[in-house]
């Protein structure tokens, strides 16, 4: 996975495609505001790196039969599933769109993946249907200058959507139409888990977990100073990730999931596929498993 001369890479988000397969949306240390970036794979054991010029790929999704890379400007990849072993064979599998409107509305922050499609979210109330054939607008009005900044969104369908992001905000789309909730915080939400048509989970800024159950709202305050980006259930518990480490929830209390990282390791993104729990961090990435918790090293990292 060669990365150009003297420059190394950071990960912005990574996903588990299969048991044996990992992509990772990496950019560049020396560029920290730049448009170039790399989509990386740990296929079969070997690394394969397909480079964006064009584009800082930010955030990845998969339907299991299609991965999504998309672009924090408007570009999203697809691409065919399951992988192939060589590089040569998995570049006819890409294919590549532009979301325009992208570039005059703001920057995407995150996709995830909804039944057999993938919703990507942004600033100014920017929410579009990603799919094997294009994309959609979904955002029936909020898209516009006055509309909400979502930093993450997340469903069990597509007539029943959540969306989160700045200042608390939360979104539902029902099917027809988005609607705001009254939602108990003001603090900036960054991540959303949907268990169910009636239970949801939000995290954010300030130790901030929020439970919307059956309607009803229930407030769980962990460290202030811990800011919460990313949260997904694995094996039947919700996952938090902060800066420093990894948080299980038991419905009452939070308890690190390993005691005592290493100090210098960095968690950001969270996804879980079996009885695995891929942690991506700016620098780290951490393989979790019944076996315990594996660091992955990746070539372009010093």
């Amino acid at each position: 996975m060669p990365t150009p001369a003297g420059l190394s890479i950071f990960h912005q988000d990574g996903i588990l495609l299969d048991p044996h397969t990992i992509a990772l949306a990496d950019a560049f240390n020396d560029e920290p505001d730049g448009s170039a970036s790399q989509l990386d794979l740990l296929n079969a054991g070997a690394w394969l790196s397909f480079d964006i010029p064009t584009d800082r790929i930010v955030t990845l999704a998969t339907t299991g039969q299609t991965m999504y890379a998309v672009g924090r400007a408007g570009l999203f990849l697809r691409v065919a599933l399951p992988l192939p072993r060589d590089r040569a064979d998995v570049i006819p599998r890409i294919s590549m769109a532009v979301i325009k409107d992208v570039h005059q509305t703001g920057e995407l922050t995150r996709c995830r993946a909804v039944g057999k499609a993938a919703f990507a979210v942004g600033q100014c109330g920017q929410v579009y249907r990603l799919t094997e054939q294009g994309f959609d607008d979904f955002s029936f009005g909020l898209r516009g200058d006055g509309g909400p900044d979502f930093e993450d969104v997340g469903g069990v369908s597509e007539s029943l959507l959540y969306a989160c992001g700045i200042g608390g905000t939360v979104f539902r789309f029902d099917g027809r139409r988005w609607k705001q909730l009254d939602s108990p915080t003001d603090a900036n939400l960054s991540g959303v888990l949907v268990e169910s048509e009636s239970s949801v989970y939000f995290c954010g800024d300030g130790g901030t977990l929020l439970h919307l159950r059956d309607d009803h709202w229930s407030t769980f305050d962990s460290d202030p100073d811990r800011n919460y980006w990313d949260i997904c259930r694995y094996r039947e518990t919700p996952v938090l990730a902060h800066v420093s480490g990894l948080d299980l929830f038991d419905g009452q209390s939070f308890k690190a999931l390993d005691p005592s990282p290493e100090p210098d390791n960095t968690f950001y993104r969270l996804h879980a596929l079996g009885d695995q729990l891929l942690s991506t961090g700016p620098d780290d990435l951490f393989l979790v498993s019944p076996r315990g918790v594996q660091p992955i090293a990746v070539p372009g990292r010093p």
